[in-house]
């Protein structure tokens, strides 16, 4: 994890858990069965983990519990992708691909320090091999995307002001204990599969895989096999996330021939004021759906 501080940052981009090599396949149509509902830890806070980072358990129960979250999840429209997007710019991280979601998360909840989750493969075809993962007895595992502030507090790189974009689904977790932990049901599906399933988690496939995983961490060689980044968001970043997003801003753009020499948005994130090459300047007030966007995870950062 690079510590360095960068000049302009005013938050940072985070991926727990990123590994180039990790490629998900999708499967055929034809090879669907019904969806299974499967449950696990996706992440854990006020500890460690592989990356070094420290999540206060309170700032992941606000992230989780914000309406904005909820929101996502009871329209089913809280979904991961199949790995982390490799990507570093503010305007992909933030967002998740239709065309790469894998996961959907049915139920998110906090018990204890453990964020907890209800899931099912997506209806494509990355979502069908997610659910014949599960249908095989694979543990998926997650590891968060978000936007917040990392900061030192007792020596530890503490997160604060945690924007929750999603859990991407990941081959190794930046939390040890971040795997699927047991078949909830299964949908539209033959009493044959889901026997096969608890066949599977009673003779012990899941504690025998959980052994496995904790033979790699007590070998030491946790770090060395992550490929963690965190990237700071500069407010040239943040202008550019707004140029895209902004209807106004395209209307203003698209109505008149400008060519605009700098951009730049306001400390409190209601306008954005652009200098043109003649030398005028043009304040923009920015629309309330792209300044929540802003402010729920990077206003308070500034």
């Amino acid at each position: 994890m690079d510590s360095k501080v960068i000049p302009n940052a005013i938050g940072t981009i985070i991926c727990d858990a990123v590994n180039e090599e990790v490629e998900f396949k999708p499967i055929s149509e034809n090879k669907r069965s019904g969806f299974i509902i499967a449950e696990g830890i996706i992440q854990t806070g006020n500890e460690l983990n592989r990356n070094r980072r420290y999540y206060p358990t309170n700032e992941l129960r606000i992230g989780i519990n914000s309406p904005r979250t909820q929101e996502l999840v009871k329209s089913g429209n809280f979904k991961g992708e199949a790995g982390h997007p490799l990507d570093k710019s503010l305007d992909r991280q933030a967002k998740v691909d239709p065309t790469l979601e894998q996961v959907w998360y049915t139920k998110l909840w906090m018990s204890g320090d453990n964020v907890m989750a209800h899931f099912r493969g997506t209806n494509n075809a990355l979502g069908q091999s997610f659910n014949a993962d599960l249908r095989d007895g694979q543990r998926p595992s997650f590891s968060l995307r978000a936007l917040g502030a990392l900061v030192n507090e007792g020596g530890k790189a503490t997160v604060k002001n945690l924007r929750i974009i999603t859990y991407d689904r990941v081959y190794f977790p930046s939390h040890k204990n971040a795997y699927t932990t047991k078949i909830v049901t299964t949908e539209s599906a033959g009493s044959d599969i889901a026997t096969r399933l608890y066949e599977i988690d009673e003779n012990n496939y899941f504690a025998v895989k959980q052994s496995e995983i904790n033979a790699v961490a007590e070998s030491g060689n946790i770090v060395d096999m992550e490929q963690s980044w965190t990237t700071p968001m500069t407010k040239e970043q943040v202008s550019q996330f707004v140029m895209q997003e902004s209807g106004n801003i395209k209307a203003i753009l698209n109505s008149f021939d400008i060519v605009c020499e700098s951009v730049a948005v306001d400390p409190v994130v209601k306008n954005v004021h652009m200098k043109t090459l003649c030398g005028d300047s043009i304040s923009v007030p920015l629309e309330t759906a792209v300044r929540r966007e802003i402010i729920e995870g990077i206003n308070d950062l500034y």
